[in-house]
């Protein structure tokens, strides 16, 4: 039908093809099309590379299979997923600035706790909130990238959210040092 992607035609190879006539190749061909309508050979469907992530993962796991490549090795080269040069410091600073975040009230569960799935844009808005002014702006912008950057990789190639459903929007984006500003 018009519009719609056209399906991909499995190959098969045919023994000693590149001794036959063209007339024997087609007879062939013809053959094996015939066991396959039949039912005679089937595709078994690709395996997918690694395991799936677990629907229930925490943001402190999403956050540790990416900084240690584990992402990268389960989904491959997919929505700019790389081997980050930045890892380890990427690492310990959401454990120091981000993991640890009560955003549910004091007695309520840890921002790393919380399931990927699960998190709202309040609980990313009192992450961003306990950064206080004594923290360096630079620190406070490159949670909020990482933070972005996590929840996209939620999205797309980990689909624990639905597409467009990223709580880490540009309003929680914190605002420059005013006397840096010129």
């Amino acid at each position: 039908a018009p519009g719609e992607r056209k399906a991909r035609r499995k190959r098969l190879p045919i023994a000693d093809s590149e001794k036959m006539t063209e007339l024997q190749a087609k007879r062939a061909g013809a053959r094996l099309a015939a066991d396959v309508r039949a039912g005679r050979i089937v595709f078994d469907e690709k395996p997918r590379k690694g395991a799936l992530p677990s629907p229930v993962m925490t943001v402190r796991q999403l956050g540790e299979a990416w900084t240690s490549g584990d992402l990268l090795k389960t989904h491959g080269a997919v929505n700019r997923l790389r081997v980050k040069a930045t890892a380890a410091t990427d690492g310990w600073t959401m454990a120091k600035h981000v993991y640890g975040v009560h955003t549910r009230g004091p007695s309520g569960p840890v921002f790393g706790d919380l399931p990927v799935a699960q998190v709202t844009s309040d609980d990313v808005s009192a992450v961003m909130a306990s950064h206080s002014m004594a923290l360096a702006a630079q620190t406070r912008m490159h949670t909020y990238q990482r933070l972005r950057r996590l929840f996209d990789l939620a999205i797309f190639p980990c689909k624990l959210r639905r597409e467009g459903d990223n709580p880490v929007t540009r309003y929680v984006r914190p605002e420059r040092d005013p006397e840096k500003l010129f």
